[in-house]
């Protein structure tokens, strides 16, 4: 699982870095915590339905 939370780590997991992160088979889902809810939208526009999104 990825888990992006970058208001509490300072650090913003980028579509870009999914893109290469979607190369690794182990990886199947994503936890989104970014204030930004247009991300769940281009993960799932970018991404179909390689990962299981999961947003809090």
């Amino acid at each position: 699982m990825i888990y992006n939370n970058p208001v509490t780590y300072g650090v913003d997991v980028s579509i870009e870095g999914m893109a290469i992160l979607a190369n690794e088979p182990t990886i199947v889902s994503v936890k989104e915590a970014t204030e930004d809810t247009r991300r769940i939208s281009k993960l799932y526009a970018e991404f179909d339905d390689r990962f299981i999104v999961l947003w809090c």
